[in-house]
């Protein structure tokens, strides 16, 4: 009887840390996506203020 609770427990605990780790690794990509999006977003208005900033310093140019 004994062993038939340890196998329960020992079955439990293994389930237990399959969902853990499915939970883990789907909060993982999810939170890489969010970053990258993120970057990608700062990365688009660090080029508009540099677009920005070229045709400010090609205006002056020409005047």
């Amino acid at each position: 009887m004994p062993l038939d609770v340890f196998a329960m427990v020992y079955q439990l605990v293994v389930i237990g840390l399959v969902i853990l780790f499915i939970v883990s690794l789907t909060t993982f990509i999810k939170n890489n996506r969010h970053r990258h999006h993120d970057k990608n977003e700062q990365l688009r208005e660090m080029n508009r203020k540099l677009d920005r900033i070229i045709e400010l310093l090609e205006d002056s140019r020409r005047k």
